[in-house]
């Protein structure tokens, strides 16, 4: 696959915050994929007849680079990145990227793609918020337990431990 690597010239090339969602969702994927992309919501691209054959074209918006990016990762097909010029867009054009909207869709696409891809990584971290979250939870219940003796809510039948 061949990836164009946006070098703008112009202020005006990305809308404002488009610079940083494309920098922090790229650098999500190749954290977890694999370090070998820098612009991976780019739609400039080539691919080899391999490439074609074996990607399952599964979205229909802009998720799709993620997409792409991740199948290539994850068959640890070659990669290349040519520098390519992006300029502003015409005067009167419009972009059809809704930001929040598209990079949410890119966001829930890179959740799937850890779920079904890296299982362990996904359910892990599930895992491990809910550990965090049960700790937290329990705190102020052992420090009143530590105080009284007595576990908070019980009724005064209820067990008394210690």
């Amino acid at each position: 696959m061949v990836n164009a690597l946006r070098v703008e010239n112009a202020k005006g090339a990305y809308r404002p915050g488009h610079r940083f969602g494309n920098r922090l969702l790229t650098s999500m994927v190749t954290t977890i994929f694999g370090r070998r992309m820098r612009d991976m919501l780019s739609g400039y691209r080539a691919f080899s007849r391999r490439f074609v054959k074996s990607f399952p074209a599964l979205s229909a918006g802009f998720e799709i680079e993620t997409e792409l990016t991740v199948h290539a990762l994850e068959l640890r097909m070659p990669i290349a990145e040519i520098p390519t010029q992006y300029a502003e867009r015409p005067a009167g054009s419009t972009s059809k990227l809704r930001t929040y909207r598209d990079g949410a869709r890119i966001l829930r696409t890179i959740a799937v793609l850890v779920k079904e891809e890296r299982p362990l990584q996904f359910f892990s971290l599930g895992g491990l918020v809910l550990a965090l979250a049960a700790v937290v939870l329990v705190v102020p219940l052992y420090r009143v337990y530590m105080e009284t003796g007595l576990v908070p809510g019980c009724q005064p039948r209820c067990w008394r431990l210690g």
